[in-house]
């Protein structure tokens, strides 16, 4: 922005707003447009109404918000009021123009009425704006929404305020030039959506989000403050460490080994085997006072993300989530034309496990029952869900390493699991590493297997059966 925008206690109970800079789309607020105002002047909300407080306020790229907080006869409540440029619908007023004055939001009035919700905090972004309600920390977005930045899980502008997909108790918001952000109330929960060709998710990727994404890196901390720049965003993390007890996934395992006494060993056993199954780190129950591991901060190292969005490791015609609502009414798919393919319609996971060396065309379909990710019927799909692949991500997820491969030290362990209650012979062994880690003995770490090529030795093996009957 080339403007700026200051909120004054001067005294008043209204408080007085400043303004100067750049003005060509009347983002100063002053009656009128200019190229330029050199010395700040006072924005006169008098004209538009009394008996207000100035609350925040925040300037998007050529566009202003403000938070006032009115009096009236049946009460006091928080409006938003805003001017400047029009051209997103970041004004909220229905057309493309744009306003020097300050004028009332009454599209996000009526929203908060009508739900009767409350506005705690205002965010703006370069051409969209993000606004945290009191209570339920529900987000609401409108203005620019090209790059998914409105979080709505679509790639169009929208002037009329709606609710983030899927986004709840969130304590805090920013807004970038092209992206959004928020914290949830576990501190450890954070969320990213919108333009990411620079990285400003914070995600390990370069591809856009149209929903609020969890940016895994933070799961083992505490943030406290977030600020999204033009490309890049910023985060603030607790000094105070954070505990396995503490760990939002695991309390509910220590809630119930403190009911049942601390000293049942059978219990004990049988939480252990349940989170083991589930990815958890069951050892965490005997230690809940120790630190977790590689938090932000405590080492210089690059705080890694998880290698796949929730809902997005396995093609989505192989795993269905029913609660996913990435598939639910519109659906975002991609089509692939090349020398050697052409798939008119491919699932969001194919397009970023499978197709990510192709161009790809986003568009907009409705969902029905009989549509298909033509990925996963051409028979070459890398990421479709087998009990197989799911137990062989879960020791992949185990690795030191995470590259969403295991070495040859594990693959007896595996088999164990998926050959139950079967016994492994040690001729069932020797036969995959030779196949798949060029005879490597099993104590070694390398060379890294691959999910695919372990599923495709495994069923030939086997005659080509998930479960041994």
């Amino acid at each position: 922005a080339a403007h700026t925008v200051a909120l004054v206690d001067d005294g008043s109970p209204a408080r007085a707003l400043f303004s100067w800079g750049r003005n060509h789309k009347g983002q100063l607020g002053r009656g009128f447009e200019s190229v330029m105002e050199l010395n700040p002047l006072q924005i006169d909300f008098a004209q538009r109404v009394t008996n207000f407080t100035l609350k925040q306020i925040s300037c998007g790229q050529h566009h202003c918000i403000a938070l006032l907080r009115l009096t009236t006869a049946k009460g006091t409540h928080n409006v938003l009021y805003a001017w400047g440029d029009e051209s997103r619908g970041q004004l909220g007023s229905g057309d493309a123009s744009s306003r020097s004055r300050p004028q009332e939001n009454r599209w996000l009035t009526k929203f908060t009425k009508s739900n009767k919700m409350s506005i705690k905090k205002i965010v703006a972004g370069g051409y969209h704006n993000l606004v945290l309600m009191k209570g339920s920390g529900q987000v609401v977005a409108w203005g620019a929404g090209d790059y998914g930045q409105l979080g709505s899980g679509y790639q169009w502008d929208d002037s009329t305020p709606r609710l983030v997909v899927n986004l709840n108790a969130i304590v805090d918001i920013s807004a970038g030039l092209r992206h959004s952000m928020a914290i949830g109330a576990s501190l450890s929960d954070v969320y990213a959506w919108g333009y990411n060709g620079y990285g400003e998710l914070g995600l390990g990727d370069l591809d856009i989000r149209l929903g609020a994404t969890k940016v895994s890196a933070f799961r083992n901390s505490r943030v406290l403050s977030l600020s999204c720049g033009e490309r890049h965003s910023l985060a603030v993390t607790s000094h105070k460490p954070f505990k396995y007890k503490e760990d939002a996934n695991l309390k509910p395992y220590f809630k119930i080994l403190q009911s049942g006494g601390e000293n049942n060993q059978a219990l004990l056993r049988k939480l252990k085997w349940t989170m083991a199954k589930k990815g958890l780190d069951s050892t965490a129950l005997e230690v809940p006072n120790d630190i977790v591991p590689d938090q932000p901060g405590s080492c210089d190292e690059e705080v890694k993300n998880l290698l796949f969005d929730k809902g997005l490791r396995y093609c989505m015609d192989t795993f269905i989530d029913p609660m996913d609502w990435r598939r639910k009414g519109l659906e975002t798919c991609y089509e692939c034309s090349s020398k050697e393919i052409h798939y008119k319609s491919v699932c969001l996971s194919c397009a970023r496990n499978c197709l990510f060396m192709f161009k790809l065309r986003p568009y907009i379909r409705s969902r029905s029952s009989t549509d298909q990710c033509d990925c996963h019927t051409s028979g070459k799909c890398l990421c479709k869900w087998s009990t197989i692949r799911d137990a062989f991500d879960r020791f992949a997820d185990k690795e030191p390493m995470v590259d969403g491969c295991i070495g040859p030290n594990v693959v007896r362990a595996l088999l164990r699991m998926l050959r139950a209650p079967y016994a492994v012979e040690s001729a069932d062994v020797d036969d995959a590493l030779l196949t798949l880690a060029e005879g490597r003995d099993e104590h070694y770490t390398s060379p890294r297997i691959k999910a695919v090529p372990f599923e495709k030795w495994y069923r030939k093996f086997y005659g080509q059966e998930e479960h041994p009957t």
